[in-house]
């Protein structure tokens, strides 16, 4: 009896003693993916043309306040391919990118049963204009077009380094370095060889009303010469890399008209083995929209995205690489390409016929930049059916992606998806592939 006396006397103290540690707040999301894919491989009779699948994310976060000038951010996530992991086996890491290795066929990678952590940072408030960031963190600038959390991801993207964010009356200055990825090299046993990135950020705050995002970044980016082992797929090297970025993003509305426009480059040089190679690429992503909130919160949009590519006689490397870009809001929903060497145009409209009621349709037509370049996949069925560098046809496909979401409450929605992609000549194979999806989230 005293032990349990004992040991109610100190469950009873340890919340006064979270509290007299810092103020902790808690927050979450938990997500269901069904996924249903028809002739994935743009190849109706592949033996694993067909397949369907359901994907579960738990996501927990928590934030503790040790004083009014520092915090400290933990971000957990779990992932489960529901059926892939039935014995509980603590570490079944499950690779389901849509490589042509074994054992892929066209998910998105997942790790089953690992309780990963996807950030973990302190906050400090130096002063009232200047605060520090240091850790893991997930981070997205501007409109995601060149760095992204891609969170739609079973895992965000996560960065290790540091920031300095300054903020005035009239701009927001960031400034950052992030490590890395490490590679190893062949006449060495462990991984030494390392990439970082380091960068300028400005986001204006005081912008006239029809303007609502001024986005400026530089982005310098340091590489060794490296390789990886994907293991089935073999060894991977990558060029020594020391190149720049400079991108502008500007979004805004007025008059029922919205807008973004985004313009970056990327250039620079790369060197395999002592030959150097010149980078000289850019991209544009272009989208005007206009809307009738008293028509059912009617809006029709247009897009033009484009950026370059390498011709089979180009010395220089013009061939855009996307870097860390938001990959699932770009370029269609079933994430069939990527951008480098893309050219496409969209058309779309979204309205809520009922109230919590939201449906939308796209339509996207792709091409290659340049026709004898190659074209980048996502991660999806592309590697199914290689679009082929060299070749003389430049039409990659159209896709069709029909969306409806029902919101519940304020954290609860069920969204349901059709999309459809029609492959171009520049494809080896010519089924279309289609895609039931369907979603649940519930965030707390």
């Amino acid at each position: 009896m005293k032990k349990l006396i004992a040991l109610i006397a100190v469950l009873s103290y340890v919340p006064f003693a979270h509290a007299a540690e810092g103020d902790w707040t808690h927050s979450g999301e938990f997500r269901l993916q069904y996924f249903n894919n028809q002739a994935q491989g743009f190849n109706k009779d592949a033996v694993d043309a067909n397949d369907q699948f359901i994907m579960q994310r738990t996501k927990l976060n928590t934030t503790v306040r040790a004083g009014e000038k520092m915090t400290f951010n933990l971000g957990l996530v779990h992932n489960a391919d529901w059926g892939s992991n039935a014995d509980q086996f603590p570490d079944d890491i499950n690779d389901r990118g849509g490589g042509t290795a074994a054992g892929t066929d066209g998910r998105a990678n997942a790790t089953n049963n690992v309780l990963t952590v996807n950030e973990a940072f302190m906050n400090w408030q130096v002063s009232d204009e200047a605060t520090v960031k240091a850790g893991r963190i997930t981070q997205t600038l501007g409109d995601g077009s060149v760095v992204s959390s891609n969170d739609w991801e079973p895992v965000a993207k996560a960065f290790d380094g540091a920031g300095l964010i300054y903020d005035l009356e009239q701009v927001r200055v960031g400034a950052f370095g992030v490590t890395g990825g490490r590679g190893y090299n062949a006449d060495e046993d462990f991984a030494n060889k390392i990439g970082a990135f380091y960068g300028l950020v400005l986001d204006w705050k005081t912008l006239p009303s029809f303007l609502k995002m001024a986005h400026l970044h530089y982005i310098m980016v340091k590489r060794d010469e490296a390789q990886y082992d994907t293991t089935t797929a073999g060894i991977l090297t990558l060029p020594k890399e020391d190149a720049q970025r400079i991108g502008l993003t500007v979004a805004g509305d007025t008059a029922g008209v919205d807008y973004k426009f985004t313009y970056a480059m990327y250039t620079g040089e790369n060197s395999t083995g002592g030959t150097k190679t010149d980078i000289d690429a850019d991209m544009m992503d272009l989208e005007v929209g206009y809307s009738m909130p008293a028509v059912m919160n009617l809006r029709v949009h247009g897009g033009y995205h484009t950026d370059s590519g390498k011709k089979s006689t180009d010395t220089d490397d013009k061939q855009y690489n996307g870097f860390h870009y938001e990959t699932y809001k770009n370029a269609g929903l079933m994430d069939v390409v990527g951008w480098g060497n893309l050219t496409y145009m969209r058309a779309g409209v979204t309205l809520s016929p009922m109230e919590d009621v939201t449906v939308g349709l796209e339509y996207l037509m792709f091409e290659k930049t340049e026709k004898s370049g190659a074209v980048n996949g996502v991660g999806g069925p592309l590697a199914g059916a290689v679009i082929a560098s060299g070749g003389t046809d430049d039409e990659i496909g159209n896709e069709w992606d029909l969306v409806v979401t029902k919101k519940y409450t304020n954290n609860f929605a069920i969204q349901a998806r059709y999309g459809m992609f029609e492959p171009g000549d520049a494809f080896a194979t010519d089924d279309t592939f289609s895609q039931w999806y369907l979603e649940s989230k519930l965030t707390f």
